[in-house]
């Protein structure tokens, strides 16, 4: 399912943009704002896979609302939806995926979706490495990706767990988690990237946080305020 928030000063642009996107079996429209603060504020929040965003609004300007929307480290996907074609080439430098103009047809909404979902499978295709470099004593090895269960920061290195053995990294999480795929592995707290393929349970923790434990081992890891809501989506559990 592709979540996608609108937002547009146009009450009825909101609506008649909806309608056609929610002709698509796989789009659920979670949120529809003709205030780009209160959508800016939900958006950070909730990470929508797309934001359709008009650029003509009053008090904050769709061009803005990308800039601050970035600067928020917000990874959604933008498709400016607008009535002035002048605007294009600004709208692409600020990272926009694609840029509509009113008023709407159908089928270029459609063709819209159709990108969002080709650059996509692009960006995993380009993320998604097969092999990783690991240290054993004064070796480098290349473990295959599917045998890692979760890695582990800890005191400036980085602990890569399979289900045999423990193996070190010369990276860190972050760089690490640039190249993995994010259907696979899942942040779940500033010290943790876990395989979602080798979780076996998960327990209520507090604050609404859990805990979570992956096949061999009885070690429990956190998964973060921050990161349960990408989790249990992964997971397909409320």
């Amino acid at each position: 399912m592709i979540n996608i928030v609108l937002v547009d000063d146009e009450q009825l642009a909101l609506d008649e943009l909806a309608y056609l996107l929610e002709k698509a079996s796989y789009v659920r429209v979670i949120g529809k704002f003709t205030d780009a603060f209160r959508a800016l504020e939900f958006c950070a929040f909730e990470e929508p896979d797309i934001i359709y965003l008009d650029i003509n609004m009053p008090g904050l300007d769709g061009l803005s609302f990308a800039d601050k929307l970035h600067k928020l480290g917000c990874k959604s996907n933008i498709i400016f939806a607008t009535a002035y074609e002048e605007h294009a080439l600004n709208a692409f430098d600020k990272g926009a995926i694609d840029y509509i103009l009113k008023p709407y047809e159908p089928e270029r909404i459609l063709k819209s979706l159709i990108k969002f979902k080709r650059n996509l499978t692009v960006k995993m295709e380009e993320k998604s490495i097969r092999k990783i470099s690991v240290t054993d004593g004064d070796k480098i090895c290349f473990l295959p990706i599917d045998e890692v269960l979760f890695f582990e920061a800890s005191n400036s290195k980085v602990s890569i767990y399979t289900k045999h053995q423990i193996y070190q990294s010369n990276e860190n999480l972050s760089s690490i988690e640039a190249k993995l795929s994010a259907d696979q592995f899942v942040r779940t707290h500033r010290s943790y990237i876990v395989n979602i393929n080798h979780v076996i349970e998960a327990s209520p923790y507090f604050n609404h946080t859990l805990m979570i434990r992956v096949q061999g081992y009885k070690i429990e890891i956190p998964v973060s305020r921050s990161y349960v809501k990408k989790f249990k989506a992964l997971m397909n559990f409320n």
